[in-house]
């Protein structure tokens, strides 16, 4: 009698196991889809897909784990003092992976009148700039394989100070000379930057001036660059626009390469709303739509606010850290973000209805981790959760906080709430 009682209860055990693992593991291959139809193709990620751009250190943010960072390297900065400081930047980052945005601004060596500080301009000669090219590839001790050649060029605000043309010259002497070094290495293009121009209307001069200097770059130059940096400040909806703008611009030339947001962040207070408590409930919101639409990779901008005459809006409010290195709530609400995620290998948008967002968050079948949901919603809405996960449900907001789930329903508003399978 106590064997059969013994082999009954081992039995029960196992079917409970097994209806588990069969559960988590069709939720994943989408077998199952415990919220609705999915409005598109469930998305594989590889790799660390995000990152915080202008980093110090590593140690500023060993409760991240491993991120993406990008440096910056001013050719009249090493001409003027010499490479110390680029090699203690990239010591500091040393678990990093780290991108590297070039500027050709030597006063010296480039085409720029003395008085042109902090812009970039054409070099006298490409030997010159592909000597600096040379000894940045030296000083970084082959822990750099990301490059990017400028930043902003396509539009008047930026840094960039000569014509298309001659950034199509700058970036293939920056090929030659980088791909020299190692075939891995990968060339990224100057950042593009959009303001709050919308593109399914715009037509005005500004917008058509940006346009026409990614078409002349992407004919002349397509084989010249790996990866495209599109920035991206504005509404939220604008997103997915921007992206799919950008995929349709390179179809036209005849090729396809991945998108990624070395400059991330948000509300613009130059065109929209800011506060702190905004900036954080957009931090999740801005990662996950971004994903959705396609991007690869991701830098938050940026680390920490800055002050003085010459800083714009953006450095001085979108920071995770204040100017007096305190968290901002920003801070706090990435780090949330990167804890539940981290390791994610699919990510699929859940059909809740106009004005409601929810994503699935899966994790290869190697994994300890259990799916995980992210909801959001324009108004508020009682979300009802299904019978299959809502007894082994748990729920935290974007900050962390616990988030009551009363008869198997949330109410959700604004701000991101994760439902965590336990």
């Amino acid at each position: 009698m106590k064997h059969k009682k013994l082999w009954i209860f081992v039995w029960v055990l196992g079917a409970v196991i097994f209806a588990e693992m069969f559960f988590y593991y069709f939720i994943r291959t989408e077998k199952i889809d415990v919220f609705g139809k999915k409005t598109k193709q469930e998305r594989q990620i590889k790799g660390t897909v995000w990152g915080i751009s202008d980093l110090d250190r590593t140690a500023e943010v060993k409760d991240f784990g491993s991120l993406w960072t990008r440096v910056e390297l001013h050719w009249n900065d090493v001409k003027q003092n010499s490479w110390q400081g680029f090699i203690d930047k990239i010591n500091a980052l040393d678990s990093q992976k780290i991108i590297v945005t070039v500027f050709s601004d030597s006063r010296a060596d480039t085409v720029c009148p003395t008085d042109f500080q902090g812009f970039s301009c054409p070099p006298l000669t490409q030997e010159k700039y592909q000597e600096f090219l040379r000894g940045a590839l030296d000083k970084s001790g082959q822990k750099v394989k990301f490059w990017q050649i400028e930043d902003r060029v396509f539009d008047k605000n930026g840094r960039w100070k000569g014509n298309q043309e001659q950034y199509a010259t700058l970036l293939s002497s920056a090929r030659k000379t980088i791909k020299s070094a190692s075939k891995d290495n990968a060339i990224i293009l100057a950042g593009i930057a959009l303001g709050n121009i919308d593109v399914k209307n715009a037509n005005n001069a500004p917008f058509k001036e940006i346009e026409n200097g990614i078409d002349y770059i992407f004919q002349k130059s397509k084989n010249d660059f790996d990866i495209v940096d599109l920035h991206l400040f504005s509404g939220l909806s604008s997103v997915a626009e921007r992206v799919e703008w950008l995929q349709n611009k390179m179809k036209a030339k005849i090729f396809l390469k991945p998108i990624w947001s070395l400059e991330m962040s948000g509300p613009d207070l130059t065109f929209s709303e800011y506060s702190e408590d905004i900036q954080a409930q957009e931090v999740a919101k801005r990662f996950l739509i971004g994903f959705e639409a396609g991007l690869e990779k991701i830098l938050y901008y940026h680390w920490q606010d800055k002050e003085g005459a010459k800083i714009d809006p953006l450095q001085a409010t979108v920071g995770l850290l204040k100017i007096s290195g305190a968290p901002k709530p920003a801070y706090t609400a990435f780090k949330i973000f990167v804890q539940n995620l981290s390791g994610f290998n699919y990510l699929k948008r859940l059909d809740l209805g106009e004005g409601v967002f929810g994503y699935q968050i899966s994790f290869s079948k190697n994994s300890v981790k259990k799916p995980l949901f992210v909801f959001w919603s324009e108004s508020e809405f009682a979300l009802t959760l299904p019978l299959e996960i809502k007894d082994n449900a748990q729920a935290i907001d974007y900050l962390g906080n616990k988030v009551a789930i009363t008869d198997g329903k949330i109410t959700i508003d604004s701000q991101p709430i994760y439902v965590l399978v336990k």
